[in-house]
């Protein structure tokens, strides 16, 4: 699979809380304190030293948390990097491979395979795949529909890769058994919020230029339920169950052609 290119923008995230609050004794004695200009001299007395002596432990306790503080979105940095350059590329180039092998085939033995491809062919799939509208060398019988934008988005996508402590179904079948899913899944789980939005988000861009997917159900990668007067059949016939692919809004118009294989 071709390298994905990302751009993003730093996410900075406080981690204030992880340093406790540090508390200093309060003094007994009222101190004045004595602004004088950095080359002049303020006459100070020798009580006025102590005290702005005992000032500097707090600042230095300040400068401490800072510096801790900016070493902690360093390394909040670095992760987001190592992420987009490393992680997500793994889990992209999983993407097809899975989903293939998950193909559902009829209950019946004898009835010939949706699908067309071969189990060498199905392991070696890469998500060029999902970049073209021509399912001739795909499948031999589909149902596809063409899903609004708010669908793709909202649904589709939020259920290959959903976000950062989404519930999933009870019996969620299929996604569980991807090796991709269960990356994404430990991904999101080792990730803070901010980081695991910024992560879904640039994956979400990647996402939209699929043409199609297969159309998820609330509880199962491949659904195969027969389907109403949305549903449209190749090649065309009566309705029947066969797997259901959602195809992308972005795409309808251009110079494709739905098309499945007949032998």
């Amino acid at each position: 699979m071709e390298d994905v290119e990302v751009e993003f923008s730093d996410s900075r995230v406080s981690n204030r809380s992880k340093y406790p609050k540090v508390n200093y004794p309060s003094r007994k004695r009222k101190t004045t304190y004595r602004i004088c200009d950095s080359e002049g001299s303020s006459g100070s007395s020798e009580e006025d030293s102590q005290v702005e002596g005992d000032d500097e432990e707090p600042e230095l306790g300040i400068v401490q948390r800072n510096a801790r503080r900016a070493a902690t979105d360093a390394h909040s940095k670095k992760t987001t990097e190592s992420v987009l350059s490393s992680e997500l590329p793994a889990i992209q180039h999983q993407f097809a491979s899975d989903i293939f092998q998950l193909a559902p085939s009829p209950k019946l033995a004898s009835n010939s395979h949706w699908v067309l491809l071969n189990p060498a062919q199905r392991l070696r799939t890469k998500v060029e795949i999902f970049h073209s509208l021509d399912l001739s060398g795909i499948f031999r019988q589909v149902q596809y529909r063409i899903i609004s934008d708010a669908d793709w988005d909202n649904l589709v996508f939020q259920r290959y890769f959903p976000a950062k402590g989404a519930s999933a179904a009870k019996a969620l079948q299929q996604f569980p058994s991807a090796s991709y899913y269960r990356q994404w899944q430990a991904l999101m789980d080792g990730l803070d919020e901010d980081q695991a939005k910024i992560i879904q988000k640039r994956l979400r861009q990647w996402f939209n230029d699929l043409y199609w997917v297969p159309h998820p159900g609330s509880d199962r990668m491949w659904s195969t339920k027969k389907g109403g007067k949305e549903w449209t059949m190749l090649p065309p016939g009566e309705p029947g169950n066969c797997p259901r692919i959602a195809v992308n809004p972005r795409f309808i118009g251009k110079d494709v052609v739905l098309a499945t294989g007949t032998s």
